[in-house]
């Protein structure tokens, strides 16, 4: 199930590095939930942008303004959206931020209060920055370590951050869920606290482009922390976050695409590929997470065009950009992507259940083409698998 997931979210390559998690933070969910044209608009993006994961803020406030989320009877809004959005727009998962383990009782509730798990809530995520000493002494402090006789420092930060953790540990476990946190610049001591404990850590790459001005992947950022965060036994998923909008890759992402992004954390120059340290084989980069709807949406309405040739160069083919394309579909068209480095390359055509259809090997032609005159309408994906890159990409055929 896992493999069928990577690649109908075509971020799968040669090297098994799958981003079968294609996560986004929805921020503002308190004004979406409940708000038919709001809620069609995000799953449409999310569906768009090929996100199966949605992490959402407000909880509380949902629960303190708008309805009851331990009412069945009052929540339906909520569970009608999880049920729509799982059945018809791809999203596999949901997950909901909180700051403690007060902020999922009343999620234990809800997700106890409907039978089927369409409707339900299957990832506690835990969102404190014990490491920012700004966030301690603006708001920390006085509403929570004050009040546990816990020192205003990132050390009594982090000790009620752990007691928390535990706690929510204890509450995904009964809900059935999974232990997320989420992660900016621990020591490598806490790292290892967390990895001990957590089923999924989501790391932040808050950085304006994935490469360094040296040709270096964005996987360097503060690289002591995978290692420290593996743990002994076992495997620990991790997600790493890049951050959109002005201050992260607002205006990286108008030029590129989003899978380009993970695609340079993992194959880049100096990225997580060769995998040959010890501690990886106890870290599973199980896909990326988008940090956040309203700048993302914002940055890839202002994104510059793929360039299209005119109608009289295009004859029967249709030019793929990174990400997805619809595809008009006449008897005679075809696919043409230009190859990005020399040698040759392996074109791979998979429907939505992972199963390879079709395959071209050996390419050595500066471009790769598929006759799509004999492939019957429907929602397929492509990978372009070349020496040191793989790259994927959405394809719809019409009739």
């Amino acid at each position: 199930m896992k493999n069928i997931l990577c690649l109908f979210f075509l971020i799968c390559s040669v090297s098994l590095s799958a981003q079968s998690v294609r996560g986004l933070y929805v921020n503002d969910f308190v004004d979406i939930i409940g708000d038919a044209a709001a809620e069609n608009e995000l799953l449409e993006f999310a569906q768009q942008y090929g996100f199966n994961y949605l992490l959402c803020y407000n909880l509380y406030f949902i629960h303190s303004q708008k309805f009851d989320l331990t009412n069945a009877a009052s929540a339906q809004p909520l569970a009608d959206f999880m049920r729509r959005a799982r059945r018809d727009y791809g999203i596999q998962s949901f997950g909901a931020v909180g700051e403690s383990a007060r902020s999922f009782e009343r999620l234990e509730i809800y997700n106890q209060l409907y039978p089927d798990a369409a409707a339900r809530f299957d990832v506690f995520n835990l969102e404190f920055e014990f490491w920012n000493q700004h966030m301690i002494d603006k708001y920390y402090c006085d509403t929570y370590l004050s009040e546990h006789q816990l020192p205003c420092d990132t050390a009594g930060a982090f000790t009620y951050y752990h007691q928390q953790l535990v706690q929510i540990k204890a509450q995904a476990t009964r809900s059935g869920a999974l232990t997320e946190v989420y992660i900016g610049k621990p020591t490598p001591g806490q790292c290892k606290k967390i990895g001990a404990l957590c089923d999924r850590v989501l790391v932040h790459y808050y950085r304006s482009s994935p490469l360094y001005s040296d040709g270096n992947s964005i996987f360097n950022y503060l690289s002591y922390r995978l290692p420290a965060l593996a743990p002994t036994e076992g495997s620990l998923d991790i997600l790493p976050i890049f951050g959109a909008g002005p201050k992260f890759m607002g205006k990286w992402i108008g030029q590129n695409s989003l899978s380009e992004a993970f695609s340079i954390y993992m194959d880049g120059q100096n990225a997580w590929n060769p995998k040959n340290e010890t501690w990886k084989n106890h870290i599973n980069i199980a896909g990326a997470q988008w940090y956040r709807y309203t700048d993302l949406r914002v940055d890839l309405a202002e994104a510059t065009p793929a360039t299209v040739p005119a109608a009289s160069d295009r004859a029967d083919f249709t030019d793929i950009p990174t990400d997805f394309v619809i595809l008009p579909g006449s008897i005679d068209s075809q696919i043409v992507i230009p190859k990005i480095q020399s040698g040759p390359a392996t074109l791979q055509l998979l429907d939505q259940t992972g199963k390879i259809i079709h395959k071209s090997t050996n390419v050595s032609q500066p471009t790769v083409r598929l006759k799509t005159k004999q492939i019957a309408p429907g929602v397929y994906f492509l990978s372009l698998l070349q020496e040191s890159i793989t790259r994927h990409f959405r394809m719809v055929i019409q009739r």
